[in-house]
């Protein structure tokens, strides 16, 4: 007979790499990552910063699951500098994408007062994914 977490294990756990995989053939048009888990994104002319931004945080949690880097959570910080993305820009970028439940905001610990991330949780991907993908094709 199984036990609850055997069941649990068996029938409830996502498996990310699968997640992931099912958007790797889209994705790959739009950003590469580096040894050092660096993301580039492509053709960043043609994206609005929403895009940009997101894109950014799929990359870190293509990142992740590969291990170059230990978390998926980008700081407004990292945003900037990467993206050089004026914090005029950033801030209500990330406004729109939380309000439209896209990425999610953590708080982080140390740096400046108030410091937060954002990540976008592993199930929508591929929706968010398809949907960048209508846009600029």
């Amino acid at each position: 007979m199984k036990t609850l977490k055997d069941k649990i294990l068996e029938e409830l756990t996502i498996d990310s790499s699968r997640l992931l995989e099912e958007s790797f053939d889209q994705i790959k048009k739009y950003l590469r990552i580096t040894p050092a888990g660096a993301i580039q994104l492509l053709n960043v002319e043609k994206l609005t910063g929403e895009e940009q931004l997101i894109l950014y945080m799929i990359g870190k949690t293509y990142a992740k699951e590969a291990g170059l880097v230990v978390s998926d959570a980008v700081s407004n910080a990292e945003f900037m500098a990467e993206l050089t993305m004026p914090k005029g820009s950033l801030l209500p970028g990330l406004k729109k994408l939380r309000d439209a439940h896209k990425v999610h905001q953590i708080k982080t610990e140390g740096g400046e007062r108030g410091s937060v991330a954002h990540y976008i949780a592993l199930p929508r991907i591929k929706a968010i994914v398809s949907e960048i993908v209508q846009k600029t094709s």
